[in-house]
């Protein structure tokens, strides 16, 4: 399960915290497939279990590589989370492109 993040839009739904020394303090959030390349890596290839997470303070870089999660910073993590729970209840969409600009 090696490599990138799969491009394409992800359902988005707030977790669990985890391991705390994997992960980072914040809750995870999960990311299901709904299109693109992320719908064909799930349901062609199997490739499942993606999440956005944190891990490392901002004070200790650099992150940590990961098999396809979207590591950040735990501040960005809590950022985040506090977001998507404040204007979906906990759920919502996530578009992952290679567009960096």
């Amino acid at each position: 399960m090696n490599g990138n993040t799969p491009t394409g839009t992800w359902d988005a739904v707030v977790d669990s915290i985890g391991d705390t020394e994997i992960y980072g303090p914040n809750p995870r959030i999960a990311l299901s497939s709904i299109s693109g390349n992320a719908y064909i890596a799930e349901h062609t290839y199997g490739r499942s279990g993606f999440m956005i997470h944190g891990g490392r303070a901002d004070y200790e870089p650099p992150l940590y590589q990961t098999d396809g999660c979207i590591r950040v910073y735990d501040n960005d993590e809590k950022s985040l989370v506090s977001l998507i729970n404040s204007n979906g209840g906990g759920h919502g969409v996530v578009i992952i492109s290679e567009d960096l600009g």
